[in-house]
Order: structure tokens, then sequence, then C-alpha cells
């Protein structure tokens, strides 16, 4: 065999060896291909999370509901309010119309003992691992309670995430003695679309509010668009 035929042959064989790891177009490809996973999966993950909240604050609005409910039945009237409704209406004594959303947990969540009878009754609602009750304590009523919030609640963010209660209430006035029922609704609002008497809500994700969702049916605002209400389911 002639030396040329000798090296061509070494060359042929070399020519046949495998290549060894990755091309740098093939790391690229790879690398853009998990990111884009992780993007994905970090989104889905961001929207189950924010799904389950949304299913949580619908949850406990309606929570808030029937327990009200569970108070009238002890007490033959709702507990106070969380906001002020109307202009003739005004914080119970001793509460700030800004410490309002401490109520519901004043008057829901704890034992309460009726100051004629004595008769002791409640919490009507309950959170076993305290998970809704945020924020600062406050003193109501001679009793230190913390913030009923939502589940977007954060820190100094009190007054954006805390549910809002509203109820019929029952007076009398002390001149004409003729009794006086105010509902949760704007004044505008017809009587005959007046059909709950109770309400309870959320501003949700973004913690704003126009306002006039809680009290009128069928406004909507864009900041209203994420509220969680008790009346209207899905929303």
């Amino acid at each position: 065999m002639t030396s040329s035929a000798i090296r061509f042959g070494r060359e042929k064989s070399v020519a046949k060896r495998p290549q060894n790891g990755f091309t740098m177009l093939e790391l690229l490809i790879v690398v853009s291909i998990i990111g884009l996973l992780s993007v994905m999966s970090f989104k889905v993950y961001g929207s189950m999370i924010q799904t389950a909240k949304k299913v949580k604050a619908s949850t406990q609005v309606q929570a808030i509901v029937v327990a009200a409910e569970q108070y009238f039945d002890e007490f033959k009237s709702y507990p106070p309010d969380t906001g002020l409704f109307k202009s003739s209406d005004s914080a119970p004594k001793g509460i700030a119309a800004g410490s309002m959303k401490y109520v519901i947990h004043r008057y829901l969540g704890m034992e309460i003992t009726d100051k004629i009878t004595g008769h002791k009754a409640g919490p009507f609602i309950r959170d076993m691992d305290d998970s809704n009750l945020k924020g600062p304590e406050i003193d109501i009523d001679g009793r230190s309670c913390k913030i009923y919030s939502d589940p977007w609640w954060k820190a100094g963010e009190d007054d954006k995430h805390g549910y809002e209660l509203y109820c019929k209430h029952s007076t009398y006035d002390p001149k004409t003695r003729n009794p006086n029922v105010s509902m949760p609704y704007d004044d505008t609002v017809p009587k005959d679309q007046q059909i709950l008497e109770v309400k309870a809500w959320c501003n949700g994700p973004d913690g704003k509010s126009s306002q006039s969702a809680p009290f009128m049916p069928g406004v909507r605002a864009p900041e209203d668009e994420d509220n969680i209400m008790s009346w209207a389911k899905g929303k």
C-alpha cells in the first residue's frame, strides 16, 4: 500500500469521529426555551394566586353577610356599618369614622354581651388562623381589635383593603317617635330596588373604589371592576 493511500485512510477515519458537546447556536436555543417556559410558568402561577385570592374574598364577603344576619337573629338589629352611606348617619359613639372597618371583627368576630339582658353571643364569624386579622390593634368599646382585611392587604394600607359592611338600620325620631329606616343604598336609589338588608364588599386587588358601587345598583366605574361584592357574584 502506498503512503498516499495510508494517509487518505487516516484522514477518512478522523472525519468519521463523532462531534462532542453543543454548538453555540444550540445552547442559545435551549436557554431561550428555558427562559420562555419560566416566564410562562411565572404568569400561570401568578394568575392562580390571584384567582385563589378572589375566591377567598368572595367567600369572606358572603361569610360576613351570614354573620351579620346571625347577629340580627340574636339582637334584633344589625351590627354597625363600616362606612357612612348617608349624611344623616354617624359612627357609633366612641368610634371614629376612619376606624369603622375594625367594627366587623369587634361585633362579628368576638364574643359580645347584650348590655340589657347580659346574654352572650358570638363569635359569628371565625378565622381559626387569624389570616384575616391585620394591622395595628385599635381600642373599640374597651376591647382591642385588628382590621378584618382582604387577601390583598399590605402594611400601611388598612383603608384600602379592609372589608366593608352596610346594613339596614331602624331608629326612632325622639320628637315624633316615628320609625326611621335606612337601607344600605344611596338616597337616590328607588325604594323598589332596595331589596338587600346586608351588603359586604372589598376594593379588590387595586384597593380602589368609586364609592358608588356599594350603593348604586348597576353602577360601575373603572376602579370598581375588580371589587368583590356580596350582591354581585363573579365580580
